[in-house]
């Protein structure tokens, strides 16, 4: 989000660069698989913690919700 925004008051390309090459990193290492939670720890290999939940009460019910409602206003 964060970057998104600098984006915004910016237009400087180099957050979008930067956002994109985070989301990458997610996509590779983070999310268990497509339409899945994502993995919230990973160990120094990269590999998932998956003795760790994947969701909360703090992340699942608003973090993750409050994200898509925040980039869907910024996007459209």
């Amino acid at each position: 989000m964060g970057l998104h925004e600098l984006y915004r008051m910016t237009g400087e390309q180099e957050f979008i660069e930067k956002s994109e090459r985070i989301l990458d990193f997610i996509f590779s290492h983070h999310v268990a698989a497509p339409g899945c939670e994502w993995h919230n720890l990973l160990h120094a290999d990269m590999t998932p913690d998956k003795a760790e939940q994947k969701s909360g009460n703090w992340k699942t019910c608003y973090h993750n919700g409050r994200m898509v409602m925040e980039l869907l206003k910024r996007l459209t």
